[in-house]
């Protein structure tokens, strides 16, 4: 008989200068007198040093070779690809669990066709000695809002199956209450004579398209689910690794900024007061308020 189709940002600083203190005393602006460029101006320059704090505006960038070419990577830059690295190895994990949950769901679907398959052919091979009526026991609810019924054979008051034979799950609530208020339902058998291992069918699966089936419904249902979620981690991880690879390779060393970066391992004092583009990894001069080569404010937070 058929397997059984049941419902199986970051911390905030604390600081400040105490006025009048034994520290020292600190002249206080007010605020309210200055220009709105003034103000706007003294914020950049505290995001500034936030900044360059944070991601040490001294600190050489990151320096590679690829064939015959030499590019750098800026600190900020390395850690905002560190973030994509981490997004990157969260997403490999997913894209792999669906991929299994995908393949366990087609299988599953390919076991509902064959048993489909193969009871169809029990159904048309059948002798009319194969054809015979069961009793109906009850009705259940079953996948996707689907019903199946439950029955058995008596014979001399005893069961011919110990658990009750059951069909899938293909009729809707109406048609399974009619076959169990009619209290009969014509089933096909596998062989005869009868024993408490033949295998049966109800007679009017053939009826049915294996689209009505609540369990091949909910199948085909998560499988379509997962391979969207699949789509997704496959989309957002080659996303990622491109744009991954467009910050990686983005900055081709010059020429000048091989000479200065020689002047900068030949000569200490140079190299303590040489200052980068936290960004493109780039040698910047101090008194550049963007960097030559990409374009990043001092503030590293207006890149454009």
């Amino acid at each position: 008989m058929p397997s059984g189709s049941g419902s199986t940002g970051g911390s905030g600083g604390h600081g400040g200068s105490r006025g009048n203190g034994p520290l020292g005393s600190r002249k206080v602006t007010n605020m309210s007198s200055l220009t709105k460029d003034e103000i706007s101006r003294r914020l950049d320059f505290t995001r500034v040093n936030i900044k360059a704090n944070r991601y040490n505006i001294h600190q050489p960038p990151h320096q590679f070779q690829f064939f015959k070419s030499t590019f750098v990577v800026g600190s900020l830059k390395r850690h905002k690809m560190n973030i994509i690295k981490i997004w990157i190895s969260i997403m490999i994990p997913i894209i792999v669990f669906f991929g299994f949950m995908i393949a366990s769901r087609n299988d599953f679907i390919h076991s509902i066709e064959m048993d489909q398959a193969y009871y169809f052919n029990m159904i048309e091979e059948a002798s009319p000695d194969q054809y015979m009526m069961a009793d109906v026991t009850s009705y259940f609810e079953g996948d996707s809002g689907k019903y199946y019924v439950t029955y058995n054979i008596f014979k001399n008051g005893d069961k011919l199956w110990r658990n009750d034979g059951y069909t899938y799950s293909i009729y809707t609530k109406a048609e399974a209450m009619a076959v169990y208020v009619a209290g009969e339902i014509e089933i096909v058998v596998d062989e005869l004579p009868l024993t408490a291992n033949t295998d049966s069918i109800n007679s009017d699966y053939m009826s049915y398209d294996i689209t009505d089936d609540g369990t091949y419904i909910i199948a085909k249902f998560t499988r379509n689910i997962y391979l969207i979620i699949e789509g997704i981690a496959v989309i957002a991880i080659i996303g990622l690794s491109v744009y991954y690879a467009r910050m990686l390779f983005s900055h081709h060393v010059s020429q000048y900024e091989k000479e200065q970066m020689h002047k900068r391992n030949t000569d200490p004092y140079a190299a303590e007061k040489t200052q980068y583009c936290l960004y493109c990894g780039s040698i910047i001069s101090k008194d550049d308020e963007r960097c030559p080569y990409c374009n990043a404010a001092k503030s590293y937070a207006d890149y454009v």
